[in-house]
């Protein structure tokens, strides 16, 4: 199992944003097809961007759907440059999801999520040290303010080894 780096993060450069847009849309066709881009939001978080056009429904106003994808990338997008940064080889999913809608999105949106706090991200590297498994608890928010939709999500990141695994067996809950 890798042991992860415990250096501090630091907000991501210009290399590991383009990185994660990179990795986004070879591996991840949703992403692409909804047209989404990453940015960086110095230190308060990393925001994800998609046009309106082609992601809106009959009203012409944002599918639920792709406010939840916006939402949900948000939040794996974070868990992916803290990850990289600390050099683990980790497959990063969704374990669990609670969203709010708040009203409708008409025009172009954003989900920002914050990064991780340093002590939440110490005891993520701890039980992945000591498990080869951990989660983390984000929630990310969309904009046009004030926030169209709100989540709180929790991401299981899983040892690279449990790749071989199948789907079954992967259980995304650290206690099992």
């Amino acid at each position: 199992m890798n042991a992860i780096n415990e250096r501090a993060f630091t907000a991501p450069a210009g290399e590991e944003i383009a990185a994660l847009n990179a990795y986004l849309a070879a591996h991840i066709p949703l992403a692409g097809a909804m047209r989404l881009v990453a940015e960086s939001h110095d230190m308060g978080g990393l925001i994800l961007t998609a046009p309106l056009t082609g992601n809106h429904n009959d009203k012409r106003t944002a599918f639920g759907g792709a406010l939840a994808s916006t939402l949900i990338l948000a939040g794996w997008a974070v868990c992916w440059l803290h990850a990289r940064q600390s050099g683990l080889q980790a497959d990063i999913v969704i374990r669990d999801c609670q969203i709010r809608y708040h009203r409708a999105v008409d025009r172009d949106f954003s989900a920002h999520c914050p990064w991780l706090a340093p002590d939440a991200w110490a005891r993520c590297v701890a039980a992945f040290n000591r498990r080869g498994r951990a989660t983390v608890t984000l929630e990310p928010a969309l904009f046009p303010a004030p926030p169209a939709a709100t989540m709180t999500a929790s991401y299981a990141l899983l040892a690279a080894a449990d790749r071989g695994k199948t789907d079954a067996s992967r259980s995304l809950h650290p206690s099992s």
